[in-house]
């Protein structure tokens, strides 16, 4: 497992033996072309650049293990510089060797708005939505472009899909062609900002994910959509499913293990959806959550607390919480317990990826 940090736009990756449980500090760095100045003077700008730190995605680029020299990829939202337009954002990509700890800034640039999804399924990673660039007044549209990028020995985009088709929007999924908003504000500009939370996750061929429902102070999240398609074209259609339930979550994220979609935020209360039923499912881990808790921090036990997420596809979470170093740990799915981990490595979490 690979943890990156990064301070002032220099990243460093630091593994993590999944076996040992102790952390390797990294000691090649990369620069990264990452700027939020963009949201400076919009409405709702605090909380967008918490997504936008966010706007971020890890995968492998084949099946050989990162011991056998098999690589991966890192991808992340440019952003922009102060007053630039959401259509000067782009997505850039970095190879990665864990092997011999290697950074490699791919050729490959998506011009796309950011607050997209991304979804690595087989060979592709499918980014979805967005804040739509030429949304008018009084308008708080998402990007209706779907993008695909194939992954296999070199990059490659292909041609991008428009998604608007009400066919590709199933059981009132297409309230996501809007963001939620409250009002617009004398520019009719949208008080809440032009961006939703997002949090995705990949299970098979088929990708999960939750958006907020409600803003300011109804804010939220809990509603729950999944891909569909074919085998070839696995993201063509998107369906709206039973909300998620449990204790209202303010932040937190969405992993896949084997018996079902987990939802972690800053607390012991876990939402599990299992996916033979279609329903989510709430209960408390078997051990104390705040027993692992960093109580020496102010304000450790807020539920806005936020955190990165990985799961090894099997049993196993692991959740690193920004708030401290001494607050990683990792979930058991089949026995339902939190347990403690060694410190992670100090600095400013930004990744956090298997393969």
């Amino acid at each position: 497992m690979w943890l990156f940090t990064s301070n002032n736009n220099v990243a460093k990756s630091n593994e993590f033996g999944l076996i040992s449980e102790t952390f390797k500090t990294g000691t090649v760095t990369q620069y990264t072309s990452i700027n939020n100045s963009f949201l400076n003077n919009t409405n709702n700008s605090t909380q967008a650049k918490k997504e936008f730190a966010k706007n971020t995605g890890f995968c492998s680029k084949s099946t050989i293990n990162s011991g056998d020299k098999g690589s991966a990829l890192i991808y992340y939202s440019s952003g922009g510089v102060e007053g630039s337009a959401l259509n000067e954002n782009n997505i850039y990509f970095i190879n990665f060797g864990g092997f011999d700890e290697t950074f490699n800034n791919d050729s490959l640039t998506v011009n796309r708005p950011w607050n997209w999804i991304s979804l690595p399924i087989g060979e592709n990673i499918y980014f979805l939505f967005g804040a739509d660039p030429v949304a008018g007044d009084s308008q708080n549209k998402s990007y209706q472009v779907k993008d695909t990028v194939s992954i296999t020995s070199s990059l490659e985009l292909q041609l991008p899909v428009t998604l608007i088709n009400p066919n590709n929007f199933i059981n009132g999924a297409n309230e996501l062609i809007e963001h939620v908003t409250s009002e617009y504000d004398e520019y009719k500009q949208p008080l809440n900002g032009r961006f939703a939370t997002y949090r995705e996750t990949v299970r098979g061929n088929t990708g999960y994910f939750l958006r907020n429902d409600g803003v300011g102070n109804f804010y939220k999240i809990k509603e729950f959509y999944k891909t569909e398609g074919t085998s070839s074209s696995p993201v063509t259609n998107i369906r709206k499913l039973q909300d998620m339930s449990g204790n209202i979550k303010l932040e937190g994220e969405l992993v896949n293990l084997t018996n079902g979609l987990f939802f972690f935020n800053n607390s012991g209360n876990v939402s599990a959806y299992n996916i033979s039923s279609g329903v989510w499912e709430t209960g408390s881990s078997v051990s104390p959550f705040r027993a692992l808790q960093d109580k020496s921090i102010n304000n450790y036990n807020d539920l806005d607390q936020t955190l990165l997420a990985v799961s090894d596809n099997d049993r196993n979470a692991y959740l690193s919480y920004d708030y401290s170093t001494n607050a990683f740990i990792k979930y058991n799915s089949i026995d339902k317990t939190f347990h403690s981990l060694s410190n992670r490595i100090v600095g400013d979490q930004w990744i956090l990826g298997i393969y």
